[in-house]
């Protein structure tokens, strides 16, 4: 039985973390389906008879005109219904929904889907209020988890459950117009990362099958890898989470255009004046006015809609229409205003965004790329409701002064370097309970009023969906509605083979149906636009990630360029992709009736760059001009509307009253020198900078002479190497090369007069440089070195050992504390030679030295070019030195500790459970030792294998030059080995030689035994004596013919081979003393039953000259000495004697049975043997950790 759960119990233990360790790899490994990772299924575009170029073909949306004339169809039936003459009322709407922000389009389509008739209606334009400007995220609330938790709130953790599948289905319906982007999470304390590593997996966990990607740990060296412009100071790590990210404003346009394909009746720019009531005060219909026509001079009519349930979906202007409802009714929304700031893109990583939880006051705050540049924000405070907000200067100072407080300190965040700026209310719920709004929870609240107002209010975008579902099945059951099947569903793909998996019986679908662009959509789309439209790649990309397959439509309306390349695709502005054919598809395709319609909710370009946008402006009056046939008057009102627009996005103030000749001619500038410095993105330079001087009207060749002499660089390098990319035409003409390009390399050396260039060296070169590395030392190199170095401690450890037999009053001690010596010794010995030498004690042997392993890649030409400069640069630092301390000697010694405690803990399981047990009321101490012997018998295996197997994997990949590194720890620490080259040898000789005397110094009267002299000779000097030595015990071996060699290669731990003690002060010869009889009342029963030893063999102590207490050898050398049975767990003594492992450690330790029975009496007269061997009474070295198992 006891066999049994000896094998049972590491089974069980091997099984759970096999088992464990399994599914956490799954989980995190785990085949995911990544949306946009299929092919594209919408086929390419075809050519006709000609020749021409026909792109594939979609279905069309109806005009904005024919769906004004739905809506007033619906009034017109009302009318007719009413003085009955038609008692039909197919023409009424099942739903009204007014606002058409991300509420209301979600709405909409999923009444649509469900084969309700519905009408959307907007005041401004799809997403002109809070929906297009939020922070651009698709997240599941990491914040409200934490709140959840803490507060034991269970309608915040209901929060994140239902956001976190939204944001699945969100992902899943636009793929193109959303990914997955990892945002990081620095830490400044140590006890920050296990708690929010608690904190992020809990959130992974609760994502399950709706996660992309698992969070992970990142060190600091590879935080600031990912994130460069972080804080370097205190920071100990960070925290990587995976979270979605969109397009906001154009997945509200693609929401609202596929409910219109699936036959929702979609206006934008149409203002609801007035609800109409029936007789008996029930909602049924409202009376609005299209503002396009008022912009164009012409009549205004009122338009009436008639509809069976009216939804509200206004956002922030919810109140305003439930007073149109009732004027005394209670306000429900308490708006909050949220500023964001866009930065350049070089202040963040292209795929890599990042969570400040704690500001200053407390909030949290993102800094996230977007579109090429940086998104930071964002703030929560209070606000009045107004239809354009300007964010103002103490929001945005305080979104840059927060983010400088995670910024390293060299990068000056300045208020010029932000790009535009905005201000987004959001709609949140009031709770009575709160008394600021950054507690409230963005969540939603549907309403109903007595009149039949359907209210749907509050909400963020990740739930837009579940809102809409939520909304329609409350309407359905307020209004009494009846779902029906769609029978006539549009073909969205322009493809009958493409099916999204919506079965669209009524029901709500939502979750499944795919948005206009998102059938043909796929990450390779791009390379065929490219290829079929001569796009410029970063153009074809937007176009692909902001319209999926409609970017065919869009390409084929761009302009041709008349250039060789890019063939199609005019930019309206030079620094973003964005071309003319995109506000031709905005006006067509997408009811774009305002130049801010385009910049600012179609092609972005206001919320990227305001200034920018103002450049552009000019340009898309003109094209829209020419789609929607403006005139000058309705020229002149856009620019001015649409500039007033640019300055709620942070166009500055002196720029809201440019003209367009102004802008055309490139006149703007900043009014004085504190604008520039507040609105410029750089200083302000000067007419001709020092390096301008003497550049023109020279020569090429005067040119570069003039280069090299003004760049002081070149002033201290003995070689430089310079490459030039030579031009096509200027190329050698060979007929086997197919590069565009070509490498010169030109060898300039330094002359006491000048530069001379050696065109004799010129030689063409292709971009691919030989793998072949001279310095890197082979795989075997190495591991002799590590023999080499494992053989020092059992070494000196064995002549130690010998030499403290001789003298153990002495030595004892030293031997006793024989590895912490060592690391001393060895800590001072490899400092000095990785300061001097570059290398360790054993590395310098073999000719190898340790260096920084380069991050981004080999440079094969630089040792060639300038070998000095390159050991410098990759030469150890003093912080370097002592992480390579730390793997030489440190991580060595506590291995050996480590070894050595399992081999004398390991055993203790034999002696069964009430010997490993924790004793009653433990002190610390105790308590301490319980757990590291638990930890060296359970968990200890485990480690030395995955220790040894993570040393075989880089060593593997080393040989097969996969890796830098031959060591995981040499990966840590970012250390590589190499050979010591011509310019190390150099260096080290430099270092050695003696400095030369100065005229009057007094250095000379120092003398030898000085030790700053003397030390660093001595510890060079092991050198010498470390092959003296190899050869001098070479030379023993062989004339001895010993197995010397053997035992020196044991570990340190194993039993060697000693000489017989001698007891100091006793001569061999003389005779033992006598022990003193004990008299009849100091014995007992007991003692008449244990034999005493004889007299005259007893060894004597050595210090208190007391008789030890020894057992006789049995005849049999199978029977253990002490106990007279069979050896169980056999165990040898250092004298030689084999006894059971249980007997020999009780003995050793004092508290043996025989032990205490025979010294009951004879205190102070006998020694019990603690400490010593059964048999011969000799002193066993280390005690208990001295005794070692023989294995059968």
């Amino acid at each position: 039985m006891a066999f049994r759960q000896r094998i049972a119990k590491p089974l069980l233990y091997t099984t759970g973390a096999l088992v464990g360790g399994g599914s956490f790899l799954y989980y995190t490994y785990r085949p995911r389906n990544i949306p946009g990772s299929e092919p594209p299924t919408v086929p390419p575009p075809s050519y006709g008879a000609e020749g021409r170029l026909r792109p594939p073909r979609f279905p069309k949306v109806k005009s904005r005109d024919e769906q004004i004339a739905a809506l007033k169809k619906s009034g017109e039936s009302a009318n007719k219904t009413t003085h009955g003459t038609n008692e039909r009322d197919d023409d009424i709407y099942d739903l009204l929904v007014i606002g058409a922000g991300a509420t209301g389009a979600g709405i909409a389509l999923d009444a649509a889907t469900r084969g309700l008739k519905v009408a959307l209606v907007e005041r401004d334009d799809f997403s002109s209020g809070t929906s297009s400007k939020s922070t651009k995220l698709v997240h599941g609330g990491v914040r409200y988890l934490e709140k959840a938790v803490w507060e034991l709130d269970y309608n915040q953790y209901a929060l994140v459950r239902e956001a976190l599948r939204e944001r699945k289905y969100f992902l899943d319906t636009a793929p193109h117009l959303s990914s997955w982007l990892p945002i990081m999470l620095p830490l400044d304390k140590w006890w920050k990362a296990p708690y929010y590593w608690v904190g992020t997996k809990f959130y992974d966990l609760l994502a399950g099958s709706e996660g992309i990607e698992s969070s992970y740990f990142l060190t600091k060296s590879k935080a600031l890898d990912a994130f460069p412009m972080l804080k370097r100071t205190d920071l100990v790590g960070a925290l990587v989470y995976y979270d979605g990210a969109h397009n906001d404003s154009r997945m509200n346009v693609s929401l609202a255009m596929t409910a219109a394909l699936y036959g929702a009746t979609v206006v934008n720019h149409l203002e609801v004046t007035a609800l109409e009531k029936d007789a008996s005060g029930k909602l049924c219909g409202a009376r609005a006015k299209d503002l396009v026509q008022e912009k164009n001079g012409k009549k205004v009519e009122e338009i009436k809609i008639r509809a069976r349930g009216i939804i509200n979906a206004t956002g922030p202007f919810t109140d305003s229409i439930r007073k149109m409802d009732d004027p005394n009714i209670k306000e429900i929304v308490a708006p909050s205003s949220g500023v964001h700031v866009v930065l350049p893109g070089y202040y963040s990583p292209q795929k890599m965004g990042l969570i400040d939880p704690k500001t200053s006051d407390g909030r949290v705050i993102f800094f996230l790329p977007w579109q090429g540049n940086t998104i930071a924000g964002t703030t929560d405070a209070p606000t009045t409701i107004s239809q354009n907000p300007v964010a103002g200067e103490e929001e945005i100072d305080w979104i840059l002064s927060e983010i400088r407080h995670y910024l390293s300190p060299e990068i000056n965040v300045r208020r010029g370097d932000v790009l535009a700026a905005w201000s987004g209310i959001r709609p949140l719920v009031k709770d009575p309970k709160a008394k600021n709004t950054e507690s409230l929870v963005r969540n939603h609240l549907i309403d109903m009023s007595s009149s039949g107002l359907l209210t749907c209010a509050g909400g963020k975008w990740t739930t837009y969906r579940q809102m809409g579902e939520e909304c329609v099945d409350e309407a359905i059951i307020q209004f009494h509605l009846q779902p029906k099947p769609v029978t006539n569903a549009p073909d969205v793909s322009g493809t009958s083979t493409v099916d999204d998996g919506a079965k669209l019986d009524g029901t709500c679908q939502t979750h499944s149906v795919k948005l206009l662009g998102a059938h043909g959509y796929s990450k390779t789309l791009f390379i065929n636009l490219i290829q079929h439209f001569g796009l410029e790649t970063d153009v074809a990309k937007h176009l692909t990630e902001s319209y999926g397959d409609r970017a065919w439509t869009v390409a084929a309306l761009s302009t041709p360029t008349e250039k060789r390349f890019p063939v199609r695709g005019e930019k309206i502005s030079p620094m973003y992709p964005f071309i003319d054919g995109e506000v031709r598809y905005a006006v067509r395709h997408e009811y774009a009736q305002t130049a801010a319609d385009v910049l600012g909710r179609r092609t972005r370009l206001a919320f990227l760059n305001a200034q920018t946008a103002l450049e552009a402006l000019p340009r898309v009056i003109d094209i829209m001009a020419g789609e929607l046939g403006w005139d000058n008057k309705r020229k002149d009102l856009e620019w001015r509307e649409t500039v007033n627009y640019l300055g709620s996005m942070g166009l500055p103030k002196s720029k809201l009253t440019a003209t367009r000749k102004q802008v055309e001619q490139g006149k703007l500038s900043f009014k004085d020198s504190i604008e520039y410095k507040m609105y410029s993105r750089h200083d302000q330079p000067a007419d001709q900078l020092a390096s301008d001087v003497g550049l023109t009207e020279k020569s090429p060749a005067e040119k570069l002479d003039f280069w090299i002499h003004a760049n002081p660089v070149f002033r201290t390098v003995d070689h430089v190497i310079l490459e030039l990319v030579i031009s096509p035409s200027f190329r050698h003409a060979s007929a086997n090369t197919s590069h565009s390009l070509a490498k010169v390399r030109i060898n300039i050396f330094k002359t006491p007069a000048n530069f001379c260039i050696n065109a004799r060296k010129m030689e063409f070169q292709t971009a691919l440089e030989g793998t072949f590395d001279d310095y890197k030392p082979s795989l075997f190199e190495l591991l002799s070195e590590q023999q080499l170095a494992s053989l020092l401690p059992p070494s000196l450890r064995y002549l130690l050992a010998v030499a403290t037999h001789r003298h153990p009053r002495y030595l004892l001690r030293i031997l006793n504390s024989f590895d912490e010596l060592y690391a001393l010794l060895m800590l001072i010995v490899e400092r000095h030679y990785l300061k001097t030498y570059g290398g360790g004690f054993t590395e310098n042997f073999y000719g190898l030295k340790r260096e920084k392993a380069l991050r981004a890649g080999e440079i094969p030409r630089a040792n060639i070019g300038a070998p000095s400069l390159v050991r410098e640069a990759l030469a150890l630092n003093s912080t370097d030195i002592w992480k390579n301390l730390a793997v030489m000697v440190g991580i060595p010694y506590l291995k050996r500790k480590l070894d050595e405690a399992y081999e004398i803990n390991a055993p203790r399981a034999l002696l069964g459970a009430n010997y490993n047990r924790l004793p009653p009321n433990p002190t610390w101490k105790q308590r301490f030792l319980h757990y590291y012997r638990w930890f060296l018998r359970h968990i200890y295996p485990s480690v030395n294998a995955a220790y040894y197997f993570s040393l075989l994997a880089f060593n593997i990949a080393y040989l097969f030059d996969n890796s830098k590194f031959h060591s995981p720890f040499m990966w840590l620490i970012g250390t590589r080995m190499r050979r010591l080259g011509e310019a190390d040898y150099r260096a080290i000789e430099m270092l050695n030689s003696p400095p030369p005397k100065a005229h009057g110094s007094n250095l000379g009267s120092r003398s030898f035994f000085h030790p700053s002299i003397l030390g660093p000779r001595v510890l060079s000097s092991l050198k010498i004596l470390l092959p003296t030595s190899i050869f001098a015990l070479k030379f023993l071996e062989w004339w001895h013919a010993s197995d010397f060699a053997n035992q020196l290669s044991r570990k340190a731990a194993e039993a060697l081979e000693l000489p017989p003690p001698v007891i100091s002060g006793l001569s061999i010869s003389s005779k033992p003393l006598k022990p003193t009889k004990p008299t009849p009342s100091q014995a007992n029963t007991e003692d008449e039953k244990v034999e005493d030893p004889e007299p005259q063999h007893p060894p004597i102590a050595s210090k208190s000259l007391l008789p030890v207490y020894v057992v006789s050898m049995p005849e049999d050398s199978e029977l253990c000495p002490i106990c007279k049975n069979d050896v169980q767990t056999a165990t040898a003594c250092q004298t030689g004697f084999v006894f059971c492992y249980t007997c020999i450690f009780r003995w050793v330790e004092g508290n043996h049975d025989l032990q205490e029975t025979f010294m009951k009496g004879r205190e102070g007269k006998w020694e019990s043997g603690k400490g010593r061997c059964a048999v011969t009474g000799r002193r066993v070295l280390g005690g208990t950790e001295g005794l070692r198992r023989i294995m059968i």
